[in-house]
């Protein structure tokens, strides 16, 4: 009587595990993919020396599907060649965007 109680008494551990189990297994399936581009991979052009700025001036800019929204408002950036910048900010906010914004120009 006391192993049937104890039985019982298991049944919402098993389920609990079983979803362990399964996000267990999504979650390897994700780190043994292998990815489309070999980060390792010597092949390809080398560029050699690139020294140049980055400067936006007065950027104003709205993504088409929210036009009511203002991303950027005389948004202005300078960096100087050699030196490090991080874009922060939510989803959504144009960091992408300022790097779009250069390479187009």
């Amino acid at each position: 009587m006391t192993g049937g109680i104890s039985l019982g008494q298991t049944s919402p551990c098993v389920n609990v595990f079983a979803a362990g189990e399964a996000a267990a297994y999504k979650m390897f399936e994700v780190i043994e993919q292998k990815p489309k581009i070999d980060a390792y991979d010597d092949r390809g052009i080398v560029l050699e020396d690139i020294r140049d700025e980055i400067e936006l001036k007065d950027v104003y800019f709205t993504y088409p599907a929210r036009p009511e929204v203002q991303i950027f408002s005389g948004f202005t950036l300078h960096v100087l060649s050699g030196k490090t910048a991080a874009l922060v900010g939510q989803r959504g906010s144009g960091k992408s965007n300022v790097m779009i914004l250069k390479l187009e120009k």
